[in-house]
Formats: structure tokens, sequence, C-alpha cells
């Protein structure tokens, strides 16, 4: 992290068309040190470059791997939790319980 930079971390902010993303563009504008978090490495690969921008897998439902990512940061100024699912079937059961998180 930049040396004065404030940083925030954007839940499912890789992704370049959804919400989490233009709210990490924002943070940058503003001078914000922004990590963005996407479910895979296919995601991450979708995220424009930016030298304010770092993009990182991770699943918000793995408790052990948000430990790791929160515990390995000097400072948290601002976290913006904009992770979700959305599945073209969300009628099916079985996709509706994913999506409730079970």
């Amino acid at each position: 992290m930049a040396e004065g930079r404030k940083l925030a971390v954007v839940t499912g902010g890789a992704h370049p068309a959804g919400i989490g993303y233009a709210s990490a563009s924002k943070l940058a504008s503003n001078g914000f040190e922004v990590i963005v978090t996407g479910i895979s490495e296919a995601e991450i690969a979708l995220t424009p470059k930016s030298d304010l921008i770092r993009p990182v897998v991770l699943n918000v439902c793995d408790d052990d791997a948000v430990k790791e990512l929160f515990s390995g940061l000097d400072r948290l100024d601002a976290l913006v939790n904009c992770a979700g699912t959305a599945s073209q079937n969300e009628f099916d059961a079985a996709d509706f319980t994913r999506t409730l998180g079970g």
C-alpha cells in the first residue's frame, strides 16, 4: 500500500460491469488504493488495469479466506460489500438455495 493513501476493500468489485467496480473506481478517483475481489481467476482477468485498483480472488463464503485477506492488511479505511450471486434459473430450488447462501 502506498504511504499516506487510504485503503478500501470492495468485495465483488472485480467485474467491470457491476456496482462494485463502479464503487471501486469512484474510491480510486478520490485517492483510495482499492482491493477488489472476484470469485475466480476468470473474473479477475476481466478487471481493468489500474495503478490504484488491485484485484484478488476471494470467495466471501470461505471464512478462512476472508480472515486471511483481512488479517494481511495494515489498515482498512473503507469496506464496500457488493459480493453477490446471480442465476439464470433463479426459480430452480437448488439455485435459489445457493443464492440464499444455503
